[in-house]
């Protein structure tokens, strides 16, 4: 099970202050940033193999923001105490999550447990036959400008 949270650091950083979650034990804490880690990698399966061999801290901050919320609500939120801030967040994070899924975006950094993005494993390698035409000019041409490079002239 991945974990792109943790409840000691990343949390304070992107989630909620520690006086908004002094009540909460840091148990539950990480418990709630592994469940929606986990909701994270059934979004992401159907474009990057899991699990993840490295993510960006879009995702760190991502899981955060969905955190929040979800332990704001048990532990008890007004969201007009804070002009719907945690609500924004959470849908930003889930829009991400989604276009994440849907493959519209590619974040970098990244990368399935392949070595890369599902959506490119199957692409193949582009080859071709010969230059068809085109020859390495030699860097003592006599064409001027800085020699070597490619054209159709075949010196």
């Amino acid at each position: 099970m991945s974990s792109y949270a943790n409840a000691t650091t990343d949390f304070l950083i992107y989630g909620l202050p520690a006086v908004a979650i002094a009540s909460i034990p840091t148990g539950s804490i990480q418990a709630t940033l592994d469940a929606i880690s986990s909701e994270c990698d059934g979004s992401i399966a159907g474009q990057y193999a899991l699990p993840l061999i490295s993510y960006p801290a879009e995702l760190t901050k991502y899981v955060c923001w969905m955190g929040a919320l979800e332990l704001m609500s048990v532990r008890g939120y007004n969201p007009e105490g804070d002009g719907g801030l945690l609500i924004s967040r959470d849908k930003r994070a889930r829009e991400w999550l989604s276009n994440v899924a849907r493959g519209l975006i590619s974040p970098p950094g990244m990368v399935g447990a392949d070595g890369q993005n599902e959506d490119l494993a199957g692409a193949g390698d582009i080859t071709s036959d010969p230059l068809r035409g085109w020859q390495h000019t030699p860097p003592n041409n006599t064409r001027g400008g800085s020699g070597g490079g490619f054209g159709p002239w075949g010196d």
